[in-house]
C-alpha cells in the first residue's frame, strides 16, 4: 500500500501531513491506493485502474518494441526496463525468445497479444527487413503504434496515422550520439515516452475492441438476426436458443473464460470471439483445450460468418 497523502495538501490545511490510512475509513486500509500528484502519468494510472475494475481494459499490460539493433538497442532496453517497472509484459527480441524456439513464430505470437507497439523511428529502421515486417504485421492486427521520431528525422509517411512522440538531441545523454546502439535517453525523456505509452494503451485497447465489435455486428445485421448488447459490451443473439458472443482483444486468457462463463442455469450459450492471427500452434492448442473443458466456446474472428450461418440454418 502506498501509505502517503492522496493529494498534495495545501499549506496550513487540516489535511496537511495526513497519510492514506488517516484519510479513509478503516475498511479501506487493506486496499492499495494510488497518490494523485497531478501528472499525466498519475492520471493515466488511475484511469487504467478504474477501467480495469469494470472490465473495459484487461489487467495485464503488454507492449512490443520494434527497433533496428544497430541504431536503437540502448534506448529499446531502457524502454523495456521502465515498462516492466510499471507492470508491463514487454517483448524485446533480445530478451524474450528462448534458445531453441522458432524466433519469427514466437515474435508474431507475442505481437498478437500486445496492446501497443513502440516503433523506434531511427534513420534506417524501416529499411530493415524484420522491422518492416513488424510494422506491417501491427497494421494487419489493428495494433496501435507509438512512433518515436529520432532527432533530425522526419515522420515516416507510412506512420502518419500513428501516435507520434518527437525526441530531440537534448533528450539523449551526452555520452553517445542518437542513432547509435549505445545511445541512451535521459531519465526525464525516458519517463515522458513511457507516459505516452500508458496514455496510448488506453485509447488503443478501446479502439481495437470497437473494431472487433463492429465487425461482428456488421455480420449479425447482414444475417438479419435480432440481438441486444449487454452492459459488458457482450452481444446476445436472440435466436431460438440465445447465444452470447464475448469479444476479447488480443490473446484470450483463463480469466476471460472465467468471466464469460454462464452465471446461472438457462443462461445463453457463451462463445469468446477473438482474432487468432499470428498465434502459434501450441498457443492455439492451449486455447482449444480450455474451450473443451470449460462451459465457454472459442470462436475465431475469421470463422464468425460461418458460425452465424450455422445458427441461421438452425432457425
Amino acid at each position: 500500500m502506498e501509505d502517503h497523502a492522496l493529494t498534495p495538501p495545501t499549506p496550513g490545511s487540516l489535511a496537511e501531513g495526513l497519510r492514506y490510512t488517516d484519510r479513509v475509513p478503516t475498511a479501506l486500509h487493506p486496499v492499495n491506493a494510488h497518490a494523485d500528484d497531478g501528472t499525466p502519468r498519475s492520471l493515466a494510472r488511475m484511469v487504467d485502474a478504474l477501467l480495469s475494475a469494470v472490465g473495459l481494459v484487461r489487467e495485464q499490460r503488454r507492449a512490443f518494441i520494434s527497433y533496428a539493433r544497430a541504431e536503437a538497442t540502448g534506448v529499446a532496453e531502457q524502454l523495456a526496463t521502465e515498462l516492466v517497472t510499471r507492470g508491463y509484459e514487454v517483448f524485446l527480441d533480445t530478451w524474450s525468445v528462448e534458445a531453441g524456439v522458432m524466433f519469427q513464430e514466437a515474435l508474431w505470437d507475442r505481437m498478437a497479444g500486445c496492446d501497443v507497439v513502440v516503433f523506434c523511428g531511427t534513420a534506417g529502421a524501416l529499411g530493415r527487413r524484420w522491422v518492416r515486417e513488424e510494422f506491417d504485421r501491427a497494421g494487419q492486427l489493428d495494433i496501435s503504434l507509438l512512433h518515436l521520431v529520432w532527432p533530425e528525422q522526419k515522420r515516416a509517411r507510412e506512420l502518419e496515422l500513428s501516435e507520434v512522440h518527437y525526441l530531440t538531441a537534448a533528450d539523449f545523454r551526452a555520452t553517445s550520439a542518437p542513432g547509435t546502439a549505445r545511445a541512451r535517453l535521459r531519465v526525464r525523456a525516458l519517463r515522458e515516452v513511457v507516459d505516452a505509452v500508458e496514455c496510448l494503451r488506453l485509447q488503443a485497447f478501446a479502439a481495437r475492441r470497437g473494431r472487433l465489435e463492429e465487425a461482428l455486428l456488421r455480420r449479425v445485421r447482414r444475417a438479419g438476426m435480432p440481438f441486444r448488447i449487454e452492459p459488458g459490451r457482450w452481444v446476445v443473439l436472440e435466436t431460438e436458443k440465445p447465444v452470447r458472443l464475448v469479444p476479447v482483444v488480443g490473446l484470450p486468457e483463463a480469466r476471460d473464460f472465467w468471466l464469460a462463463r454462464p452465471g446461472e442455469t438457462g443462461a445463453p450459450a457463451t462463445w469468446i470471439l477473438h482474432d487468432a492471427r499470428g498465434l502459434t500452434s501450441e498457443r492455439r492448442g492451449v486455447l482449444d483445450h480450455l474451450a473443451e473443458h470449460l462451459p465457454v466456446g472459442l470462436l475465431e474472428r475469421r470463422g464468425a460468418g460461418r458460425f452465424l450461418r450455422s445458427l441461421e440454418a438452425d432457425r
